[in-house]
């Protein structure tokens, strides 16, 4: 009984030590991970006025303006999402990410579509 008990504790610690070193090489993604999505967060800033002054000289409704202005940040925000997953090395989530996207665009596009018919 004592060494099924050494044997277990022993593996538990093995699987911690592990992680941890899984933990501290995935901190340089990580970190670069964070820089991306910060970038990407500050170009959607730019990307959402800069659009909104184009829209501004062709389109007069303030809520289609302010609705394609939002879009356009939701899109770079979402490159920068995908950059910073690719870039870190977190596969699993990007398939996440891209399966969500497509969900949620598929529900957009329904939506859509009912108002239009």
């Amino acid at each position: 009984m004592k060494e099924q008990f050494n044997t277990a504790l022993g593996n538990l610690v093995d699987k911690l030590i592990g992680w941890f070193n899984a933990i501290i090489e995935s901190i340089p993604n990580l970190v670069l991970a964070i820089l991306v999505m910060v970038t990407a967060y500050f170009a959607a800033k730019y990307v959402s006025r800069l659009v909104n002054k184009l829209v501004d000289k062709r389109v007069e409704q303030k809520s289609i303006k302010s609705a394609i202005s939002r879009v356009s940040a939701v899109i770079v925000v979402a490159l920068g999402l995908f950059m910073a997953l690719e870039s870190s090395k977190f596969r699993k989530s990007l398939n996440v990410f891209i399966s969500w996207c497509r969900c949620c665009w598929f529900g957009y596009w329904f939506s859509i579509t009912r108002y239009i018919s």
